[in-house]
């Protein structure tokens, strides 16, 4: 039954028990080993028994999770503004506590005994309201705030970064909070509440990375019709700001751990190595996703008569882009970005249609994470057409003047449109070796390919399909941005 209350009637009831235990010591003059030993073992099992609802509360979060993003209330932000100020573990004040939870004021001076008052309980109410705001019945942390405030953010802020995250990711920092604060309570619990901390990290990392970047959300409860690069921008979101936020936390376990055993800090430090990868997964993921679809639309690259008028090759060109390609209106700014140096547009189907979901994806990420992000992976899409384009046109041979210079045209339009994309830097875009292969008379040989590279963070494996109609090559469904 102890296990069912809630934190601050458990911390009463402690506090209670240690003042008898006290008192008994001082008659008889021994030491209690065995009602001490029972104290610590009722505090563990109340431990357990949060976890285990902690668990399975995160569990069915990610199960339902639609990774749209959540609104971040005052008192959450709060919450987290505490946490990054190293006020998370704050000794709280037992009556405060108890009267956030239900408990009975009146036995607030008796509980509060020893623990703090004036400054430190004031910051202990609002760490109660924010952290521990359980049921009386030991329920699980709740989806509203406590306060009632309507007032929100779209963002959760951390230190002046911004970050866009869902539902279970907010959930699973009150969890963490919360659990500190346990600690802070129950000083002997501080290696458990590490442990358990440990626990519920990786089990968001696991289930974020299998419902996500492997597609699972589609057979999860939460039913998705596709995976799409908002849903992996915001996951990524999720991670970066679980990554900034456990410095914190493991500088507020440090603060409650005897100095032997700060080697088990270590879980954490693993844990965040984790947390890394699953990033980097993700901003591979994106450049991935981008090779896939020029490798589909670089069919149209030889089948493509360059030798043809300008008016004809354009009108194959608008006829083909309209049909071949999955994405609809809102390709941002990457088809008017500039006209080709001939005829006002490109000849040839692949170009237009690179340019367009290019672009489309520049939207999309542009929309959901910071410009330094936006600029990496940019940086390795451009570095990874660098390598595919010259590919692409090295058996493109036109038989006359008109056609060469149409490919070096359309090769030229296609650079200057992904230059114009707002917000990234592309001086490592670089097709001049695209250039090379076509500025040559016709029927002599072109020169070697350049020799092939692995793209920086490789590894995101299979994902193409997202923004246009060819079928992807794993688990990818096609869909639309």
């Amino acid at each position: 039954a102890h296990a069912k209350l809630t934190v601050g009637q458990l911390k009463a009831l402690q506090q209670a028990s240690f003042g008898f235990l006290t008192s008994v010591e001082k008659v008889s003059g021994r030491s209690c080993y065995g009602l001490r030993s029972t104290l610590l073992s009722q505090a563990k099992a109340f431990l357990e028994q949060r976890q285990e609802q902690n668990l399975n509360s995160l569990a069915a979060a990610l199960d339902c999770e639609k990774w749209s993003q959540a609104e971040v209330s005052l008192e959450r932000q709060r919450g987290i503004d505490r946490l990054v100020s190293g006020h998370a573990t704050v000794n709280l004040a037992g009556g405060v506590l108890l009267a956030a939870e239900g408990g009975d004021p009146a036995n607030s001076s008796t509980a509060a005994a020893g623990v703090g008052t004036g400054a430190a309980a004031a910051t202990a109410a609002a760490v109660a309201t924010a952290s521990l705001s359980s049921s009386p019945g030991g329920g699980g942390l709740t989806r509203k705030s406590s306060s009632g405030s309507s007032s929100a953010s779209d963002v959760v802020v951390d230190g002046g970064a911004r970050y866009k995250v869902v539902w279970s990711c907010l959930l699973l920092i009150e969890m963490v909070c919360a659990l500190l604060a346990v600690a802070s309570l129950f000083p002997l619990l501080a290696t458990d509440v590490l442990t358990r901390v440990v626990e519920l990290l990786r089990l968001f990392n696991s289930r974020a990375t299998q419902l996500v970047l492997m597609a699972g959300a589609i057979h999860s409860s939460a039913r998705l019709s596709k995976i799409t690069a908002k849903h992996l921008a915001l996951t990524s979101q999720c991670v970066a700001l679980i990554m900034a936020l456990l410095p914190h936390a493991r500088h507020a376990l440090q603060g409650l751990l005897p100095p032997r055993q700060h080697l088990l800090l270590s879980d954490l430090d693993r844990v965040k190595q984790d947390l890394v990868e699953h990033h980097e997964r993700i901003l591979s993921k994106f450049v991935s996703i981008v090779g896939e679809i020029v490798d589909s639309l670089s069919r149209s690259v030889g089948s493509t008569d360059w030798d043809r008028s300008g008016a004809l090759a354009t009108g194959a060109a608008a006829s083909s882009s309209s049909s071949s390609t999955g994405v609809g209106g809102g390709g941002g700014g990457g088809g008017d970005a500039l006209s080709s140096a001939s005829s006002g547009s490109s000849s040839c189907p692949f170009v237009t249609d690179a340019i367009k979901n290019v672009s489309t994806m520049h939207k999309v990420l542009s929309a959901q994470l910071p410009p330094e992000q936006v600029q990496e992976i940019f940086s390795r899409i451009f570095e990874q057409l660098n390598r595919k384009v010259p590919e692409y046109f090295a058996s493109v041979d036109p038989a006359t003047p008109a056609g060469q210079q149409r490919v070096l045209d359309d090769v030229q339009y296609l650079c200057h449109s992904l230059e114009r994309l707002r917000g990234v830097n592309a001086k490592n875009l670089n097709l001049e070796a695209t250039s090379g292969n076509v500025s040559r008379m016709p029927g002599e040989k072109p020169p070697p390919l350049p020799p092939l590279f692995p793209m920086a963070g490789a590894g995101g494996g299979g994902g193409g399909g997202l923004f246009s109609s060819p079928k992807p090559k794993s688990e990818w469904p096609a869909s639309e941005m």
